[in-house]
């Protein structure tokens, strides 16, 4: 709950059981009567999310309520809600219906009006955004569906803004991202405006966040369309840049960017990170109370013990620093920062040995293992 001092055992068990594990594997959840069960729902698909890199926000709190959105059976988005006061469990309610054909992808992203109603975005990868709608947090069993955002869409990932203005970025068709805006109640969103151009040699995946003053921070890794077709998941360097609250982009350091934000400007002004050889992955970011951004990155290449380091990369105010949190072993281990009320940090990584051996540096088997709670109470330098 929002209300909640930031440590791990303030937390509502079942909470961080569902949030951490989405091993949903039983039946549905049981009443109050019955025996206790770590899960909310029982019939959930087997990637009910994405990681945090991708796709968010898959779960927002209101007044003490938390609302978690998944993908369930046949990869439907579902919603269920937390009520903390309490202690109660809402749902799980169906959102819509999935627009892809069995693909994880089209993982749910929610964001609200400014009426307060709940909104999903769901479905799409590089085909239709698919758009829903409910009357609020207390109504979560009645959704309407909207006209589709983007024919040729992937990986939505909404922000409140303040003042009932949203901006939505999101990849789009040619692996450009794109950056889009609505106000009120937001049925519909603007056209397009370009911010990361792709080309024939190099894709982007991205994570965009707003902080508290306005800012929208962007972090981002380089896809090497030649190393992809020979590898399958090849990706390198890390970059950050942000938006300032008038729409202007610029570096950590100030310099101005125009859009869209090509690979040569990336290099020059963006990049914080060099891997060189290594690839970069599971990119992140988030602001400390300062308002400086913080960015999570899995760095290294190949499969076993310590072939990839969890990274925490740092902007001072005049350069970027780096440290090693943990190491890993699969280039797809998921992992997720939080800066707490104290200024202290949390990691929630995916770390250590895998639960069952990968192949090639790309294979997805192999991927998994233990989740470990790191803290960092001198701005991220040790943990």
């Amino acid at each position: 709950p929002r209300r909640a001092p930031c440590m791990l055992s303030h937390m509502p068990r079942r909470i961080l059981t569902a949030a951490l594990t989405c091993l949903l594997t039983a039946t549905a959840a049981a009443p109050a009567s019955a025996a206790v069960v770590g899960f909310f729902d029982g019939h959930a698909a087997q990637e009910a999310i994405l990681s945090e890199m991708a796709l968010h926000p898959t779960a927002i709190d209101v007044d003490g309520t938390t609302v978690i959105a998944y993908q369930g059976v046949g990869f439907d988005p579902y919603v269920c809600s937390y009520d903390a006061a309490n202690d109660a469990w809402d749902g799980p309610y169906r959102v819509g219906t999935n627009l892809l054909s069995l693909d994880a992808h089209g993982a749910p992203a929610l964001f609200r009006d400014s009426l307060g109603r709940l909104h999903a975005l769901h479905g799409a990868h590089n085909g239709p955004l698919g758009h829903s709608v409910a009357p609020g947090t207390a109504r979560l069993d009645s959704w309407s569906s909207l006209s589709v955002v983007d024919t040729a869409a992937t990986y939505p990932q909404p922000l409140e803004m303040g003042g009932g203005e949203v901006l939505l970025y999101h990849r789009g068709r040619g692996y450009d991202w794109f950056e889009r805006n609505a106000s009120g109640e937001c049925t519909t969103f603007s056209a397009p405006r370009a911010v990361l151009k792709a080309d024939q040699e190099n894709r982007w995946y991205a994570d965009f966040r707003n902080a508290p003053d306005g800012t929208v921070h962007a972090a981002f890794v380089r896809v090497s369309v030649a190393e992809y077709e020979q590898w399958g998941f090849a990706r390198h360097d890390v970059y950050h840049m942000r938006r300032a609250p008038d729409g202007s982009w610029a570096a950590a350091d100030g310099t101005p960017l125009t859009l869209p934000v090509d690979r040569a400007e990336a290099d020059a002004h963006c990049r914080i990170l060099d891997t060189g050889s290594d690839w970069a992955n599971e990119v992140s970011v988030k602001t400390d109370a300062a308002g400086r951004p913080l960015v999570l990155a899995l760095t290294g290449f190949g499969a076993g013990p310590r072939a990839f380091s969890w990274r925490l990369l740092r902007w001072d105010g005049a350069a970027w620093r780096s440290s090693e949190i943990t190491s890993a072993d699969h280039f797809f281990d998921s992992g997720a920062l939080r800066v707490c009320e104290d200024g202290s940090l949390e990691a929630f990584l995916v770390y250590g040995e895998s639960d069952a051996a990968g192949g090639a540096p790309g294979d997805c088997r192999g991927r998994g293992g233990t989740i470990g709670r790191f803290t960092s109470d001198d701005e991220g330098v040790t943990w």
